[in-house]
């Protein structure tokens, strides 16, 4: 992580009206280390996106038959993790 810190600090130098936004990918909802990224980030006062992708076979399954996992429809929470993304960057 504190690589990330240091790549937003340079990218800041060049643009310091720079939005750094942080999406939370291949989360596993059964343990706490969720928690603790959105704390760690939160004090170094990054924003977090509020879409979260999980960590689902849907995703791994998509990218093998080059779909998304809409167009698989075989994973409802997968395709609504996409539609909030989606709708959270369009906002």
């Amino acid at each position: 992580m504190t690589d990330l810190l240091e790549i937003v600090e340079l990218a800041k130098d060049f643009n310091a009206g720079l939005d750094v936004r942080v999406l939370l990918m291949r989360i596993d909802p059964r343990t706490r280390d969720t928690g603790e990224m959105i704390d760690y980030l939160r004090e170094n006062k990054l924003s977090i996106l509020d879409a979260r992708i999980c960590e689902r076979v849907a995703y791994r399954r998509a990218i093998g038959e080059g779909a998304t996992v809409a167009e698989i429809a075989k994973d409802p929470q997968a395709v609504a993790e996409m539609a909030a993304l989606f709708q959270e960057i369009q906002a």
